[in-house]
């Protein structure tokens, strides 16, 4: 997924979208692939022992203050068009960017090319005021 930092208005070229219509090389796994079926470990593991627990919590406290950072710089741009405060748009992204939707996906049959771009799609059609 990329940043949100990579999204720009209506009117002009997406260059979010434009990467995500790229072929990828088969042998560079995306980052969610890499990374999903480790954070659903960790996640899964939670009620068995107290200090995985204590990590997945650090984890998803890091996600949440990423997706703050996020949203501070969605807003910047969007100003007015926005369609949420500060932090209703870093508790949509953090919602909607977690292991457990890729995986999800995953288990669906969808590919990693898909999963990105039905994102893109949902956090701009979230995360946008309606005209």
């Amino acid at each position: 997924m990329r940043g949100t930092a990579d999204f720009v208005w209506p009117g002009q070229v997406l260059p979010a979208r434009k990467a995500l219509t790229c072929p990828r090389l088969p042998a560079r796994p995306t980052a969610h692939e890499r990374a999903a079926p480790v954070l659903e470990a960790v996640r899964a593991s939670c009620l068995l022992d107290p200090e995985i627990a204590r990590i997945w919590d650090q984890i998803s406290a890091d996600r949440l203050d990423r997706s703050r950072t996020s949203a501070r710089r969605f807003l910047a741009k969007a100003g007015e068009r926005a369609r949420f405060n500060a932090e209703q748009t870093a508790l949509t992204l953090w919602s909607l960017t977690g292991p457990e939707l890729y995986t999800a996906h995953a288990s669906a049959g969808r590919t990693a090319d898909q999963y990105e771009r039905w994102l893109a799609d949902v956090l701009l059609s979230a995360l946008w005021a309606k005209p």
